[in-house]
């Protein structure tokens, strides 16, 4: 049996295809050059979430669960951790909404979050510069 490209890799090589072969073809019509770039833009967007997926989601998790004070035992599949970052998410929104939180409360907040926004952009927008320092 041969070994299949990864999944990564398979997506990878769609997104190039799609923009530097189809794209080209497409030129003249603006709106079918937008639509094979979001295409590529897509497939690329997986395969980086793809690569490192499940250590994004643990460290997500670890994240969140220290911020919402969760004790509640680990999910153990990756379909369940992800189920539980978006319930920890809600919760901590409830948290920052509500107005008993204290400033204090909310500048310790801060680092957690940004960890979190700059795992996002590396993965939607690898370009963006996260190095700066917050002001």
């Amino acid at each position: 049996m041969q070994d299949a490209p990864d999944r990564e890799a398979i997506l990878f090589g769609l997104a190039k295809f799609l923009d530097r072969e189809v794209r080209p073809l497409v030129k003249g019509d603006a709106r079918a050059s937008f639509r094979v770039l979001v295409g590529a833009y897509l497939a690329f967007t997986c395969a980086m979430e793809s690569a490192d997926e499940e250590s994004d989601v643990d460290e997500e998790l670890a994240r969140l669960r220290e911020l919402t004070l969760d004790t509640s035992p680990l999910p153990t599949s990756l379909r369940e951790k992800k189920a539980k970052v978006l319930a920890l998410e809600e919760r901590l929104v409830s948290i920052i909404d509500d107005p008993k939180t204290s400033r204090d409360a909310l500048d310790r907040m801060r680092p957690h979050l940004r960890k979190s926004l700059v795992a996002k952009l590396r993965v939607a927008s690898p370009r963006f510069d996260t190095s700066q320092e917050p002001t």
